[in-house]
């Protein structure tokens, strides 16, 4: 999946995600570094929306995940920006949750 969003294919990306099953997954820091994928691939896809609320599984699931990560911080500016009105405050309030 991480490779698909590296390469720019974020429909294939979305698709391996969703073939993942999450109790497969006992690390809660790779439950959440799948999460933060799909945010990525949902963004390069301009799904906005999805994109946010796949960060807001992972600040659910391992919040210190959003603070720790620069490329997060990157990506929660990139969501922001691109955010509609009615999601732009909801998006900001996540960034000042991950320090942003």
């Amino acid at each position: 999946m991480s490779a698909a969003v590296e390469m720019g294919d974020a429909g294939s990306a979305i698709d391996y995600a969703r073939k993942v099953r999450l109790e497969n997954i006992e690390v809660m820091e790779r439950r959440a570094t799948l999460f933060i994928d799909v945010a990525r691939a949902y963004q390069q896809w301009g799904k906005t929306e999805q994109a946010y609320q796949a960060l807001r599984n992972v600040e659910g699931m391992a919040s210190e995940e959003l603070s720790a990560r620069p490329a997060v911080h990157q990506l929660i500016n990139d969501i922001r920006s691109r955010a509609s009105r009615h999601l732009y405050r909801s998006v900001s309030e996540l960034a000042e949750r991950a320090g942003v």
